[in-house]
């Protein structure tokens, strides 16, 4: 997508999964962990909504 500096926004759909997290990862503070399993869209134009705050 050729960006120019880092932490650029984009925007992204996914398929993906809940699962339970790990008690012994980083992801111990959380009670779930999504695991993205395919994307289906990135783009750096981010639509109007709440995904554009």
């Amino acid at each position: 997508m050729n960006f120019e500096k880092p932490y650029e926004p984009v925007y992204i759909e996914v398929e993906c999964k809940v699962v339970k997290s790990d008690s012994l990862t980083v992801t111990a503070d959380y009670d779930s962990t999504m695991v993205v399993t395919k994307l289906l869209k990135m783009t750096k134009e981010i639509p109007d909504g709440p995904c554009n705050q």
